[in-house]
């Protein structure tokens, strides 16, 4: 990451436990993320008006009861509702963190990056949104075209999209490839040729979540994921598109 970007980020974080010193803000707000996140994974492994959904409500509407509010509460809509409330300012310091990144790279003319193993001509005339994903923290759920911050160089989703899948083992990345690998005076290639798509980040939004370290201590998280909830056309909105096959740099991740 950028470090002049790492240095604003630091700031924010200062920002975010001066709050999370003064008042409950920080932490209900950490719990509606997390409610987000089990919430989501239950309705998509179970269904709607599961047990294990009902389960999940009355779990969390106890354990919210408790923690925060001093009325008594009868629905967990109610205690979502109240939580909100009682999360205002760190949502909107959230609101006001993802602004900053946004005009960081709107000012410095900084890209984004959509990796495709499909040429322009395959693609048509637009980048499609995907369909009913979770973005990166797993807190919300949607259609849309996802894009990285991540430099080329270190972009492990270029791996991932020639493949069936990523696994993440700490500071290992490993893929599962459909794809034809081949070493060549000691050069990774792989085939198909990828498409990298650079697109300015106007109308995305940076994907960022708030969560506790070891030491209690509340920061915010950005790790380089965008979306943005519209198809993308080539025309209007692709800056340039840059083929490759050298993928060489990806041997430090296996």
């Amino acid at each position: 990451m950028d470090i002049n970007l790492e240095k604003i980020i630091k700031s924010c974080n200062q920002e975010l436990q001066e709050l999370d010193n003064s008042s409950n803000a920080v932490s209900a707000y950490i719990g509606l993320l997390q409610y987000r996140k089990d919430y989501l994974h239950t309705i998509r492994y179970y269904g709607e008006g599961s047990i294990e959904e009902k389960s999940l409500k009355d779990s969390y509407l106890k354990k919210n009861t408790i923690n925060f509010f001093d009325k008594k509460i009868s629905s967990v809509e109610e205690a979502l509702e109240a939580l909100k409330k009682t999360a205002m300012s760190a949502i909107k310091l959230n609101e006001q963190y993802c602004n900053i990144i946004k005009s960081y790279f709107l000012n410095n003319d900084l890209k984004l990056t959509a990796i495709r193993v499909l040429s322009p001509e395959q693609m048509g005339k637009i980048i499609p949104r995907s369909k009913k994903l979770l973005s990166q923290f797993e807190e919300e759920e949607g259609d849309w075209v996802f894009a990285s911050s991540t430099p080329k160089e270190e972009n492990p989703y270029i791996g991932r999209c020639h493949g069936k899948g990523m696994l993440n083992l700490g500071n290992n990345m490993f893929y599962y490839y459909d794809s034809s690998l081949d070493f060549k005076d000691g050069r990774l290639f792989i085939e198909p040729n990828g498409y990298i798509y650079y697109i300015r980040p106007d109308d995305f939004s940076p994907v960022t979540t708030v969560k506790r370290n070891r030491d209690g201590l509340a920061h915010f998280i950005f790790d380089d994921e965008w979306i943005y909830p519209h198809d993308i056309s080539l025309e209007k909105d692709i800056s340039n598109i840059e083929e490759y096959s050298d993928v060489t740099f990806l041997l430090r991740n296996l």
